[in-house]
């Protein structure tokens, strides 16, 4: 049974020796440059953000900075408006007092967890660039989102 393989395997390699090379038509190379020439770049908002034009770059990157900054300014005037005197939270529904509920307890959870570690200011770096990082990803799916629904209305 091996030795008919390898004998079928033999006479094709023959046979397919013997063939005459192909040649391709003239035309096949100045068609397929001609397509290429004729494709359209990517849109600059598709690519990576490393290879967005300088601009965009600078612009989103000022965005999420300002972002950032207006959250951390805001984040004590944000959760002071939600808590009574008395720590609990004023006529809200049900849903979100077990929500806010989980929310400080998270939040107490990590707030002793930091204060715990002798490097607060690698943790507070960490925490940092791990929401730039998810402020990069959402603001980058925001615009992709945005100009995807003005490319496709536009057609």
């Amino acid at each position: 049974m091996k030795n008919d393989r390898e004998k079928l395997e033999k006479l094709l390699h023959q046979r397919l020796r013997a063939l005459p090379d192909l040649r391709a038509p003239e035309e096949l190379i100045p068609n397929v440059l001609q397509r290429i020439a004729a494709q359209k770049p990517d849109p600059w908002w598709t690519l990576p953000w490393l290879q967005w034009p300088r601009t965009p770059q600078v612009l989103s990157s000022a965005f999420l900075a300002a972002l950032v900054a207006a959250a951390c300014f805001l984040r004590a005037g944000i959760f002071s408006m939600f808590q009574a005197s008395d720590g609990g939270l004023h006529g809200a529904p049900g849903f979100f007092r077990q929500f806010w509920t989980a929310a400080q307890t998270l939040s107490n959870v990590l707030e002793r967890l930091i204060a715990s570690l002798h490097f607060p200011w690698l943790t507070l770096a960490a925490i940092v660039v791990f929401a730039l990082y998810l402020s990069v990803i959402g603001v980058g799916a925001v615009f992709y989102r945005l100009l995807a629904i003005q490319q496709v209305a536009s057609k």
